[in-house]
């Protein structure tokens, strides 16, 4: 990693706040070996200030500058977008989202941007809402289906244009633990690389993963297995009684996501994991 800033900006999902605990959890040691680090309790708020649109923009700017320093930093603003609770609103995904990241791209520069999307039923029961649920189960089928990711990757491809751009999925983010962390880290000591994977599945997936560690790190296709095998996910019966998405209709969201994902690949300056 150079001296450029890194901004996790969510939304919540569980990967998003699997990264954000291992920036809270392993904060002293990063910041050792020469990263600036804000977990998202100091970072959202922190961006939030940056981006308040009543201060003169090169005001903005020289806030940023002078919080995220001249070297290596990695900020953590998972909550930037909105919180969980009103990440749906007038069928739309975080509608006040293209204001936000129009006030990031005029502040921010060049600085490495990470989204975290997810499958919209995973998403909205991993935010913890009854609130959230609720407007959920109220929508139709038809509004959910046209929930879009690629629009929220969009805009930020539009607002930053100088910027990284890297799209994790939950099962990228898992199944590429190693890639994600020296992505996010750079090459500097964090640990255990499995960390993301082991968030990710279940116990019992979790104690399968530790007896294959005994003989060795487990490569690319064995933490696929592992993780299809014991990923730890809402099942279609729980999405079905606190979202009332049947499961066909959670099928069609899934194949939605899928079709979302390979859009954003389209888009210039993005990688998807």
């Amino acid at each position: 990693m150079t001296g450029r800033t890194t901004l996790i900006l969510g939304p919540a999902s569980r990967h998003a706040m699997a990264l954000n605990s291992f920036v809270r959890e392993k904060r002293a040691s990063l910041e050792a070996n020469g990263l600036k680090v804000f977990p998202a309790r100091l970072g959202t708020p922190m961006l939030r200030g940056c981006l308040d649109r009543q201060r003169p923009i090169a005001e903005r700017r020289a806030a940023f500058l002078r919080e995220v320093g001249t070297g290596p930093a990695i900020v953590s603003a998972v909550n930037l977008l909105a919180v969980p609770r009103t990440g749906l609103s007038n069928g739309k995904l975080f509608s006040e989202a293209k204001q936000t990241f129009t006030d990031l791209g005029e502040v921010v520069g060049d600085a490495r941007i990470v989204l975290t999307p997810d499958r919209l039923p995973q998403f909205f029961l991993g935010a913890g809402s009854p609130a959230l649920e609720a407007q959920v189960a109220a929508v139709g089928w038809e509004t959910l289906y046209e929930l879009s990711w690629r629009e929220l990757a969009a805009a930020v491809t539009a607002a930053a244009p100088k910027s990284e751009i890297f799209v994790l999925s939950a099962r990228g983010t898992a199944t590429r633990c190693q890639d994600v962390t020296s992505l996010v880290f750079g090459d500097h000591d964090h640990g255990d690389r499995l960390d993301l994977l082991r968030h990710a599945i279940t116990e019992t997936g979790r104690a399968v993963l530790a007896r294959l560690v005994e003989t060795g790190m487990p490569d690319a296709a064995t933490r696929t297995k592992i993780y299809t095998s014991f990923a730890s996910v809402f099942d279609p019966c729980e999405i079905a009684e606190r979202l009332g998405i049947d499961k066909t209709t959670n099928a069609l969201l899934e194949q939605r996501f899928q079709e979302d994902l390979m859009a954003i690949r389209g888009l210039p300056g993005v990688e998807v994991i």
